[in-house]
C-alpha cells in the first residue's frame, strides 16, 4: 500500500528534515513498545532531552508483534516523527509536537519495513535513514505539502505530489520511476519548480526540454521523460513547458 506523508512547517523540506533528525541519532536505545507484553499497538523511541539538539521522537502505531531477534509482524498504521515524548508503556506514548506523519494504511510489515525501522534504531551513530528512502521506493509515496513552501522529493519508486500552496520544488534524482504532480502552480505566491539537476543523463534545461519533454503536443499532457521514467504535470499540455521555462521554473 503506498505510503501517503503529511509535510509541516518543520518538514517543508521533506529530505532535509528526515536527514536532520537521523544525523542527530535520537534513539538513546532501540526504542520501547506498549503495552508491554506482545502484541503492541506501538514503537517509540527519542524525545530525550539533550543540550544543543532538537529532541527528535518517533512513534509507530499499528497491531504488531516483535520477534526475540528482531523483526515486527503484524499491521503497521502511522509512521510518526517529531519532537519530544510522552508517555510509558502501561499507558501509551505520544509525540508532544508532530513534524511528520506516514500513513502507512494498516499495511502488512514486509522485508523493507523492518529493514526501515531498524535503521531507525540505530544508536550511537549508526542511524541508517537509507533504509526508510528504500522502503518509500518499493512502496510508493503521496506526498502532500504545506501552505508554504516545500520541497518534496522522489523515492525511485512511483510517487503522487501534491504541494499545495506556496512555492514548492519538486526534486528528481536517476531512475525517478513513475511520477505524478496535481497541482504545480505557475502563479504569484504559487509558483513551483522542477529540479531535475541531479539526473546525470540531463545536460541543461535546453536538454531537458528538446530531448526529454513533449515539447511539441499541443493537446497531450505534459510529461517529461527518457523512454522508463515519466514524470506528468496534471492539467498541463506539453507546450506548456515553455511557460515554465520563461518563469524560470525548470532547473537542470
Amino acid at each position: 500500500m503506498v505510503a501517503k506523508i503529511y509535510q509541516t512547517t518543520a518538514s517543508a523540506d521533506l529530505l532535509g528534515y528526515l536527514t536532520s533528525w537521523g544525523s542527530e541519532d535520537p534513539l538513546s536505545d532501540h526504542g520501547s513498545f506498549s503495552p508491554a507484553t506482545s502484541p503492541y499497538d506501538q514503537w517509540a523511541g527519542g524525545g530525550e532531552e539533550v543540550s544543543g539538539e532538537s529532541n527528535y521522537s518517533v512513534l509507530l502505531e499499528g497491531d504488531f508483534t516483535y520477534g526475540t531477534y528482531g523483526g515486527f509482524t503484524g499491521t503497521v498504521d502511522t509512521l510518526t516523527f517529531g519532537v519530544g515524548l510522552s508517555g510509558d508503556s502501561a499507558s501509551g506514548f505520544s509525540i508532544d509536537t508532530t513534524q511528520l506523519t506516514v500513513d502507512l494504511g494498516g499495511s502488512a510489515t514486509t522485508t523493507a519495513f523492518n529493514y526501515a525501522v531498524y535503521g531507525l534504531m540505530g544508536t550511537g551513530g549508526t542511524v541508517n535513514m537509507d533504509y526508510l528512502y528504500s522502503y518509500l521506493a518499493a512502496t510508493g509515496t503521496e506526498q502532500y505539502g504545506t501552505t508554504g513552501n516545500d520541497k518534496q522529493y522522489s523515492f525511485a519508486g512511483n510517487d503522487t505530489f501534491t504541494g499545495n500552496a506556496g512555492d514548492d520544488t519538486f526534486v528528481f534524482d536517476d531512475g525517478w520511476a513513475t511520477d505524478v504532480i496535481t497541482d504545480f502552480g505557475t502563479s504569484t505566491g504559487d509558483l513551483d519548480v522542477l529540479d531535475f539537476s541531479a539526473v546525470s543523463f540531463i545536460g541543461d534545461v535546453d536538454d531537458l526540454i528538446d530531448n526529454y519533454s513533449n515539447w511539441y503536443d499541443s493537446t497531450g499532457v505534459l510529461t517529461i521523460s527518457d523512454g522508463t521514467n515519466t514524470l506528468t504535470l496534471t492539467g498541463y499540455v506539453g507546450s506548456d513547458i515553455y511557460t515554465l521555462l520563461a518563469n524560470d521554473q525548470l532547473v537542470a
